[in-house]
């Protein structure tokens, strides 16, 4: 298969119309056309159909968009490793962060990182596992810093420890339970479970069991920290946190720790990454710079 044919066919799937894959291209939708048909011929499949929604992939097609995809990315990096190990260090670092990350480690580090090497564009993604995991699958992320599940899916993902994290109950000032000191006092609360599998939502659960009470059953799950914030200073609710986020200066007079007697909790923040893809030298400078701010702060 040629490379030209692969990327023709992820441009014309990604925007859902030849004429505007041709013009991101530079060239014309014929010659387009034509290349998408011989990667068919190739194949021996149809890859895209044309609907009313405009072009979208076929079964076959979506298949193989997701390797074109993890591909193309590859190739990019590849480019940039190479002017990178030139000595040249330009092209991107992609990665997403865990809000006690993002405010902990990430301006330090990135400020440093920024010193030394001020041509690397930088982009952030806010995120918590496992919702991010997909885009460091398929390349859209270089790596994530947050908490670390207690164990990863298959052997694709590698991980490293950075700080454990304390956590915390916490709810709005003045909800009604922010007095309270012992567990018996929330059985009938109303819990906010974050995005982490096998973590905070567990550590609830057995801290519980471990004091012969029946674990609360949360109806709410939340990958997003804005709404799960928005949901805490507007109503009764209570979720687990890091001390750190609700000790903020910001958050004084909106968010209260609740002294529970009984709860001791910890999460592991680290870096997961692909295990298959070595990181760009820029990507790996990046994560030093995190990885001393880290150190420091354990």
């Amino acid at each position: 298969m040629k490379l030209s044919n692969l990327r023709g066919f992820l441009a014309v799937v990604e925007q859902g119309s030849i004429r505007a894959a041709a013009r991101s291209l530079g060239m014309s939708q014929p010659a387009l056309t034509k290349s998408i048909r011989q990667l068919e011929d190739e194949l021996a499949v149809q890859l895209v159909q044309r609907t009313t929604r405009g072009v979208i992939p076929t079964k076959f097609g979506d298949a193989l968009r997701q390797r074109v995809h993890l591909i193309s990315g590859e190739l990019r990096k590849a480019v940039e490793e190479i002017e990178q190990m030139r000595g040249n260090m330009v092209g991107e670092v992609a990665f997403g962060v865990s809000p006690s990350a993002a405010i902990r480690l990430i301006p330090e580090a990135l400020q440093n990182f920024r010193r030394q090497h001020p041509k690397v564009s930088i982009r952030i993604v806010d995120g918590l596992y496992p919702a991010v995991l997909r885009s460091v699958r398929n390349g859209n992320l270089d790596f994530v810093v947050g908490p670390l599940p207690s164990e990863l899916p298959g052997n694709e993902f590698a991980s490293q420890t950075l700080y454990k994290n304390e956590l915390v109950v916490a709810v709005r000032e003045g909800n009604p339970l922010s007095r309270a000191t012992s567990l018996k006092q929330l059985l009938d609360a109303h819990w906010i479970f974050t995005g982490l599998a096998g973590s905070p939502g567990m550590a609830v659960e057995q801290t519980f069991v471990q004091n012969n009470l029946t674990p609360p059953k949360s109806l709410l799950e939340s990958e997003s920290f804005t709404a799960l914030i928005a949901l805490i200073v507007s109503s009764d609710y209570i979720c687990l946190l890091p001390r750190q986020l609700v000790e903020l200066p910001q958050m004084k007079g909106i968010l209260r720790r609740v002294a529970i007697k009984e709860f001791a909790a910890h999460s592991e923040v680290g870096l997961i990454m692909r295990a298959d893809s070595p990181l760009t030298p820029a990507a790996q400078k990046l994560i030093t710079h995190i990885q001393r701010v880290a150190s420091r702060l354990s």
